[in-house]
């Protein structure tokens, strides 16, 4: 799935969360994020089945994957 991709490398690479956050919102659009706001970051990852091997499925990438979160929907409970 190229949008996790995306999401291994920012992290991988040290993108800032907010920074990133501010480029995918436009990419997203309303209804994802409502959807994102409605299952959770967590849960949407979960969802993807990420390879054991993923920079997501560890603690700093999930950390970051909560900051995005956090930048994305600053009104929604973590």
């Amino acid at each position: 799935m190229i949008a996790v991709q995306f999401m291994e490398t920012a992290a991988t690479n040290g993108t800032d969360p907010v920074a990133f956050a501010a480029t995918v919102k436009a990419m997203l659009g309303a209804e994802m994020l409502a959807y994102v706001e409605q299952v959770g970051l967590d849960e949407l990852i979960r969802s993807t089945n990420l390879a054991e091997s993923s920079p997501l499925n560890t603690q700093a990438g999930r950390n970051w994957l909560r900051a995005v979160a956090k930048a994305l929907l600053p009104n929604a409970e973590q």
